[in-house]
């Protein structure tokens, strides 16, 4: 049985932006969704049974029915995994994490950092916000301050006034950012660098980056609730200040060996 984020990521540049706010919407509530009918569905999504039937049937299911039957299974094969062993998949979400960071050609991402004027900073979710509170404190360590946005308001009063070479790091997990798309391209427009830092699946965040951080996590079902570990997100942004401070000190040591050779 594939994934739903597998389903997801086939899927997402088929789907209208109706059909990514139902898709959205599923994904973070499976839980709860697998036990509804299809006009509990459309009713709390403020959609007709008929745009759910459609849905279902573009994502390769018969049809609400068959797509209901494949979340209960999927949860069913979820909270068996985690009976088996959730400290141990959680091990293997932060190696695959540094795995993909490893990958990753890190150097012009901190290049942009080091040069920026400003570095502002905006998590979708507490979560997210704290993952990159941890990274301000960090890189604080350096001297390099940074900006926290902590509302989509704000986002927009900071849009304004962006300069080129300025840096905006975005941490989402399911990279659904149309609430705040406007603002971001406003960003992006005035030659500004976005780094995200999400799951690893197609999104419209991992679009408009110009660099992405990806990270691993496994939602488990736990007395019919949702539950993911926040460790891979925080993985992923110390990983990214480690590299600062490296980039840094190599920076400093650079420097250092020019000076001497100029006297």
């Amino acid at each position: 049985m594939r994934p739903i984020e597998n389903i997801y990521n086939e899927f997402y540049s088929k789907l209208t932006e109706n059909e990514i706010y139902i898709f959205d919407y599923i994904m973070k509530n499976g839980h709860v969704v697998r036990k509804m009918s299809i006009t509990e569905l459309a009713s709390i999504l403020a959609v007709s049974k008929s745009t759910i039937s459609r849905f279902t049937q573009k994502i390769g299911f018969s049809g609400y029915a068959e797509f209901k039957f494949y979340l209960n299974n999927e949860a069913e094969k979820q909270r068996h995994d985690s009976e088996i062993d959730p400290i141990g998949q959680l091990v293997s979400d932060t190696q695959d994490t540094f795995k993909m960071f490893s990958n990753l050609q890190i150097t012009p991402i901190v290049e942009s950092i080091y040069d920026a004027d400003n570095v502002f900073l905006y998590g979708t979710g507490w979560a997210q916000k704290n993952a990159l509170n941890d990274f301000r404190r960090i890189i604080l360590l350096n001297n390099k301050f940074s900006i926290d946005i902590s509302a989509p308001l704000e986002l927009k009063i900071a849009s304004a006034s962006i300069k080129p070479g300025d840096v905006l790091i975005v941490a989402s997990f399911s990279g659904n950012v149309k609430s705040i798309e406007r603002e971001l391209r406003v960003f992006k427009s005035k030659g500004a660098i976005l780094i995200a830092v999400s799951e690893m699946h197609t999104s419209l965040l991992a679009t408009l980056s110009d660099y992405a951080i990806y990270f691993k996590t496994t939602q488990f079902d736990y007395k019919d609730e949702a539950f993911a570990s926040m460790l891979p997100i925080h993985q992923a942004t110390n990983l990214l200040a480690i590299a600062y401070f490296e980039y840094v000190r190599k920076q400093e040591l650079l420097k250092k060996e020019n000076k001497e050779l100029d006297l």
